[in-house]
């Protein structure tokens, strides 16, 4: 699979500070978590009987990070993420091929459950980026001598989880300028009428 989560990041970083939008500090800080550890894998990888992607870790690490800071729900959605996540392995591990597009279906659900125990994106950012994070640990210790090629995260969930957030930051980010739109025009309607008074 081409690494469009990458492509994703580095773009928006990119773009975000050519054009100085905010968030750029943002984007720019979970690019240079991925470039370092980019550099851990180098350091590491050969050494792991699993194969951790570090720089994918590390940019969802750093966001779980800001979004835990920001959230106002933070237990709750991250169990019901973490429960969905395990059930997920499980059934993937134990039947594998049952369902077509199993990983687009627990995809659903995770971010179903956390849609119904959130309120804002700071919470949601919150509970699949930590739940995610729960998650690798714990699939190495319920899967350890079953599973030795595994990669954590996966292509898909690297994928998804890049692509559900930088959407959701966009739609919230156009959301705040369109509400503000009106304050500012008010505001200019003020000003043109004191001027003429």
């Amino acid at each position: 699979m081409l690494p469009y989560g990458e492509w994703i990041l580095f773009s928006l970083a990119f773009g975000f500070w050519a054009e100085k939008i905010p968030g750029q500090r943002l984007l720019m800080f979970l690019a240079a978590g991925w470039l370092g550890g980019r550099a851990m894998e180098v350091f590491f990888t050969p050494y792991a009987p699993w194969n951790w992607h570090y720089a994918r870790l590390a940019v969802i690490f750093l966001f779980w990070i800001i979004a835990w800071r920001q959230a106002k729900r933070r237990v709750l959605p991250l169990f019901l993420v973490v429960v969905a996540l395990i059930s997920q392995d499980l059934f993937i591990v134990n039947e594998p091929g049952i369902f077509f597009a199993d990983q687009w279906l627990f995809a659903g659900v995770f971010v179903l459950a956390a849609l119904i125990s959130t309120h804002g994106y700071w919470d949601l950012a919150a509970a699949i980026s930590g739940g995610l994070l729960l998650n690798q640990v714990i699939f190495v210790f319920l899967f350890d001598g079953v599973l030795r090629l595994a990669e954590l995260p996966n292509d898909f969930t690297w994928n998804f989880w890049v692509v559900f957030f930088a959407l959701g930051g966009l739609v919230r980010a156009w959301k705040q300028a369109r509400a503000a739109l009106p304050a500012q025009e008010s505001g200019v309607r003020s000003q043109e009428s004191g001027v003429r008074s």
